[in-house]
């Protein structure tokens, strides 16, 4: 029963979607040296929002998130680096509010979450899930498109890791607060 449910919810969607569609784009490099402690980190962020309109004025974007991310630290006193490269999809809704539908609060959810760690030289093929809980706001430069940016938690459960085709079942969790530079065209 539950099944047929879920598919009729989804064989509907396109028909009660309103003609309003969004592409976003999100962007983060970070890079970070230190002599004092010897270290430096790099960090890059990308996520691609495509949603379609589900109410008559547009404030309410449902649609598939695609974010790929990577980060790498080292330390050049010998020790090995840690870096990680990951690759997720999902489904993220977006509430855009406000008189001109400025402020942006947006929910990510990727059951698909794939990539590689290194960690002490060993690469390791993991899995896990993702949340990405989004604040925002976005200025117009036009009609439909819009520049702003965000604040972003991020929470990563990593189910399991695989290394030499022998899988390891794990529950370890990564966390991030981050700002995201943004761009968006909307269509009505």
């Amino acid at each position: 029963m539950n099944r047929i449910i879920i598919v009729l919810l989804f064989m509907f969607i396109p028909a009660i979607a309103m003609p309003g569609f969004i592409v976003q784009e999100s962007l983060l490099y970070h890079s970070w040296s230190d002599d004092v402690d010897d270290f430096s980190y790099n960090r890059l962020n990308n996520w691609l929002f495509f949603g379609a309109g589900l109410n008559k004025n547009n404030t309410f974007f449902l649609g598939y998130s695609y974010y790929q991310w990577s980060k790498e630290h080292i330390k050049s006193d010998g020790a090995d680096p840690s870096k990680i490269d990951l690759t997720e999809f999902g489904v993220q809704i977006t509430w855009f509010m406000g008189a001109k539908g400025n402020w942006k609060i947006s929910g990510t959810y990727s059951p698909y979450v794939r990539g590689t760690r290194t960690l002490s030289t060993v690469e390791q093929e993991i899995d896990g899930k993702s949340y990405i809980g989004s604040f925002g706001y976005q200025l117009p430069l036009g009609k439909t498109f819009f520049i702003g940016g965000s604040f972003n938690y991020y929470n990563l459960n990593i189910s399991s890791y695989t290394v030499n085709d022998e899988a390891t079942e794990v529950s370890e969790t990564y966390t991030d607060i981050f700002p995201m530079l943004e761009f968006s065209m909307r269509f009505r």
